[in-house]
C-alpha cells in the first residue's frame, strides 16, 4: 500500500469543520454509526469508524464519505499501485480531530505513514493532509483529512482493497504502532 501526508494549511485551504449541522459523535454514541448514510452505502467505512471513536483512541471522526472513480486513468494506476487489469477504483475521506498544533498533526502523520510501510495491500493508497480545524464553540485546533483508495478488477475487489486499507490505517491509529513512533 501506497502512502503519503502534506500540509494545508495557509491561506484558502480547506478547514475541518466539527460543528458542521449533520456532525454524529460516535465517540459518546457509537451505536449510531448505522445512521450515517455514508454507512449504509458503504459497509467498509462502519469497523473503522467505531474504531476511530472508541475509548482510548488518539482520535475521532466528524466527516466521511465515499464514491466510485468513474475516471481511473492510465496514469493514476503507478499511484495506487495497479496490478494488470486494474480498472475499476473507488475511494473515501474520514477527517480526523485531536491535535492542538500543526507540529503534533505532522508528526501523527509521519508515524502513521511509516507504521502503513509494513502492510503489503497491493492496489491502495493513503494520503493524509493536515488542515486546520474548527471545533465546538470556536475553538480552533487541527485535523488531518485521510483520502484511502483502492483499485481492483471488479468493483467488488476494488471495494474490498479499501476496505482492507480502511482498516490498516485505523487500527494502526488505534495500535501502539503509532504512540510509539510520535515524538
Amino acid at each position: 500500500m501506497l502512502a503519503d501526508w502534506e500540509v494545508e494549511v495557509g491561506g484558502d485551504a480547506q478547514v475541518i469543520d466539527a460543528a458542521w449541522p449533520g456532525f454524529v459523535d460516535l465517540r459518546t454514541r457509537p451505536e449510531r454509526v448505522s445512521e450515517l448514510e455514508e454507512c449504509r452505502a458503504w459497509p467498509e467505512l462502519v469497523a473503522p469508524l467505531q474504531a476511530l471513536n472508541a475509548k482510548g483512541s488518539l482520535v475521532w471522526t466528524t466527516k466521511c464519505d465515499a464514491w466510485t472513480m468513474l475516471n481511473f486513468a492510465a496514469e493514476d494506476r503507478d499511484e495506487y499501485d495497479a496490478g494488470p487489469g486494474d480498472e475499476c477504483a473507488v475511494a473515501c475521506y474520514v477527517d480526523l480531530l485531536a491535535w492542538p498544533s500543526v507540529k503534533r498533526a505532522e508528526d501523527f502523520c509521519r508515524a502513521l505513514k511509516a507504521s502503513l510501510a509494513e502492510f503489503a495491500i497491493r492496489g491502495a493508497r493513503v494520503e493524509f493532509v493536515v488542515r486546520r480545524a474548527r471545533l465546538a464553540e470556536g475553538a480552533e485546533g487541527f485535523g488531518v483529512t485521510v483520502y484511502t483508495a483502492g483499485c481492483g478488477r471488479t468493483h467488488a475487489e476494488a471495494r474490498s482493497r479499501l476496505g482492507s486499507a480502511l482498516g490498516a490505517w485505523a487500527n494502526s491509529v488505534r495500535g501502539d504502532l503509532i504512540a510509539d513512533r510520535m515524538e
